[in-house]
């Protein structure tokens, strides 16, 4: 899985639960900027995507959880589906 978003609640929540359960794995992290996403990502041994177009082509990503504010759920939902990727986006 990849984490869109690096601070809040991407942090406290998402790379951590997917880090807990067996079977995944944290393969990517996107955040508002590549240094922010750089921080979270090397918690976890994952990648940090420079764009939503590069996680969208990774090969490596079966799934997104967008972690993000709710304004960009929209795009990065779509972005993500129209790349084959399954979602699951936070409320």
């Amino acid at each position: 899985m990849a984490v869109i978003g690096s601070s809040g609640h991407a942090a406290r929540v998402s790379a951590p639960t997917i880090a807990a359960v067996a079977g995944a794995r944290l393969v990517g992290v996107l955040g508002s900027t590549r240094h922010r996403g750089r921080r979270l990502a090397d918690d976890y041994g994952a990648a940090a995507f420079a764009s939503l177009k590069e996680l969208a082509a990774a090969p490596q990503v079966d799934a997104v959880w967008i972690a993000t504010p709710n304004e960009t759920h929209a795009e990065l939902t779509t972005a993500c589906l129209q790349a084959g990727k399954h979602v699951l986006v936070e409320k």
